[in-house]
C-alpha cells in the first residue's frame, strides 16, 4: 500500500512540473516570436498561427516526457 502511495505521489509531482515546464516553454516561444499569439489565434483566427503552437506544444511535450524517464 505504501509504494501505492509513492508511486501516486511521484506521478502527481512529475504531472505538475511537466505541466509547469509546458507553461514555461509556451511562454518562452510567446516572448521569442515578433507578434502576439493569442490574439493571432483567438481574435484573428489565424490557423497557421494555431497549427504551429500546436506542433509546438507537442513536441515541448515529448522533449519533456524524454527528459523525464
Amino acid at each position: 500500500m505504501e509504494k501505492l502511495v509513492l508511486d501516486l505521489l511521484i506521478f502527481v509531482v512529475f504531472g505538475v512540473v511537466g505541466m509547469g515546464l509546458l507553461v514555461l516553454g509556451f511562454k518562452i516561444f510567446d516572448a521569442l516570436i515578433p507578434f502576439e499569439i493569442d490574439r493571432e489565434i483567438f481574435e484573428n483566427r489565424n490557423m497557421a498561427a494555431a497549427l504551429t503552437m500546436s506542433v509546438f506544444m507537442v513536441c515541448l511535450v515529448v522533449i519533456i516526457v524524454v527528459a523525464m524517464l
